[in-house]
């Protein structure tokens, strides 16, 4: 029997899929789990996906949060779903693989580590700290704003910035978009990478060279699309 201490699959957050996926810029597929689970259940996990078939070891599959995120296209999203289900059932029928899942936690780099600099806005507390914790992670040193406003008074006060990550749908008198605005009249040199949860329709005119990120995404991606921002000319 599953152990009960096992992360199960509570069920699964499905973006808008595509004929063809873009494994950076398209939002993937989020399995949503009951807890965060410890890096034995991770590595049986990472396991089970080396022995399954050619199309789920081909999904970009990884474990962050409480969350499994993989990518589907329109024609196998049912069957990826169902794959993903399964392989998480047999590490939960392993008992040595499983333990009781851990509290979330991010590791962190010393900042003296970092070499670039990232502006992160987002009016989500608990997503910023998330999002922030995974760019520090990944040798970025993260400078966070609340909304467009403090992000304008920090991009003022912060000549060595190399990048802006930003969401799109923010409270306040000015939202992402007009944020976006700014930036690229203001200070064109910067990368500029957006996101958001919602469809954004091609009629949005977001200014040239911003890149969208769509949620929800792999920090894989965020920190793909930053270098790539950083180093455009």
């Amino acid at each position: 029997m599953p152990h009960a201490s096992a992360p199960r699959i509570l069920g699964f957050d499905v973006p808008c899929l595509k004929a063809i996926v873009d494994t950076v810029v398209d939002a993937p597929i989020s399995a949503l789990l009951e807890g965060q689970p410890d890096e034995a259940w991770i590595g049986a996990l990472a396991a089970e996906v080396a022995r399954a078939g050619a199309a789920l070891q081909g999904a970009r599959l990884s474990v962050e949060g409480g969350r499994i995120l993989f990518f589907a296209s329109a024609d196998n999203a049912r069957e990826l779903c169902n794959q993903v289900r399964e392989v998480v059932d047999r590490v939960n029928l392993r008992p040595a693989a499983v333990t009781r899942p851990a509290p979330i936690t991010a590791a962190r780099n010393d900042a003296g580590d970092a070499t670039r600099r990232v502006l992160v806005v987002e009016d989500d507390p608990v997503l910023r700290e998330v999002v922030c914790d995974l760019l520090e992670g990944s040798r970025w040193s993260a400078v966070p704003a609340a909304d467009a406003a403090e992000a304008v008074a920090l991009l003022e006060a912060e000549p060595s910035l190399c990048a802006v990550f930003t969401d799109i749908h923010m409270p306040g008198a000015m939202n992402g978009e007009g944020l976006l605005r700014i930036v690229r009249e203001r200070w064109p040199a910067l990368g500029v990478v957006a996101t958001s949860g919602h469809h954004i329709s091609p009629a949005l005119g977001l200014p040239d060279g911003v890149v969208l990120l769509q949620k929800p995404y792999q920090a894989r991606q965020l920190v793909t699309l930053l270098e790539r921002a950083c180093a455009a000319p």
